[in-house]
């Protein structure tokens, strides 16, 4: 198995890396990639970054936002925890973890982390609670399979960036997911640096074995495919299904509901009602959003043409109701 060393702190590089290593660089042998990165929250295949993501606070804490060729849940990652994948060239069209799983399994266990187990569809345990979540895609004859691993990572930021700005809720929840989630660095038997961490396991789950280094033209491809595809809107939110979504807000001149359809990312349908004053059709009104992708600074841009039409009701109070 050779290590590929993973020169990004940003996903949507690695998430570059890891399809090239699928599609186009064949290096002979099963390959094996740990890596961190900047916080981040990670979609599902088949998710709504809407629904599952607190988009305010992650947009007001630079937590980036991305989506992965793979199914499940959407998760939390940052600096203090890490990620590993597994590309091998095989004829399996089935999802399957158990091969993937294990050889962490046995690693965690021969550094000294207590009590490690691998259970329900998809995740490690330690000590009873949560340490890693693990997904996969199939692409090209290639399975590609990816798993987080919790060191240090900040819990209560995986906690405010999934859940509404309510302080009671944020409250339970943290409470909620120190009952059930927990990070590997509690749990052995010597202190590591996330570092030395990184590198004991590499060693185990490698055998010592081949390293490589990306060159700069390998660089400069991954560094493009990522640019125009993995980083983009489009991929990220475009993938959304259709979905609605109602908005309700009482301001100085009244009570305004919104709702919107949003389809692939973009406003299909949108219906204004309240007891406001206001000198703009309720057609006109949707053809300003219609069509428009639903992202803050997109539709920010679409409310800047009301100029006042609503009597109040600034375009900042409407935006602040959609987001």
């Amino acid at each position: 198995m050779i290590f590929v060393n993973t020169p990004y702190n940003r996903i949507y590089e690695v998430f570059a890396l890891e399809y090239w290593l699928a599609t186009e660089k064949d290096l002979g042998d099963d390959v094996f990639l740990l890596w961190s990165t900047v916080p981040t929250m990670v979609c599902g295949k088949y998710q709504n970054p809407y629904e599952e993501i607190n988009m305010d606070y992650v947009r007001k804490n630079n937590v980036l936002i991305s989506r992965r060729m793979s199914g499940g849940g959407t998760m939390y990652v940052d600096q203090g925890g890490m990620q590993f994948t597994f590309i091998t060239r095989d004829s399996d069209k089935e999802i399957s973890f158990e091969k993937f799983v294990y050889p962490v399994v046995d690693a965690l266990k021969k550094l000294g982390v207590e009590d490690v187990t691998f259970t329900g569809r998809n995740d490690i345990l330690v000590c009873g609670k949560k340490v890693s979540g693990n997904s996969q895609y199939k692409v090209k004859g290639c399975t590609v399979h990816h798993g987080t691993l919790l060191y240090n990572t900040d819990l209560e930021q995986v906690v405010r960036s999934t859940t509404p700005d309510e302080q009671k809720i944020i409250s339970k929840s943290i409470k909620s997911v120190r009952e059930r989630v927990t990070n590997i660095s509690e749990h052995m038997n010597r202190v590591m640096t996330i570092d030395e961490f990184k590198e004991a396991l590499i060693n185990e789950i490698t055998a010592g074995g081949k390293r490589y280094e990306l060159t700069e033209e390998e660089r400069g491809i991954i560094e493009k495919m990522s640019a125009e595809k993995f980083a983009t809107k489009e991929f990220i939110f475009g993938n959304t299904p259709k979905f609605e979504i109602e908005k309700k807000g009482y301001f100085k001149g009244g009570k305004v509901t919104i709702g919107l359809t949003v389809n692939k990312g973009k406003i299909s349908a949108t219906e204004i009602s309240g007891d406001f004053f206001g000198t703009i059709s309720k057609e006109e009104f949707s053809k300003l959003l219609t069509g428009v992708t639903y992202e803050r600074e997109a539709v920010k841009s679409a409310l800047q043409k009301l100029q006042g039409n609503i009597y109040n009701v600034s375009e900042e109070e409407l935006l602040g109701l959609l987001f």
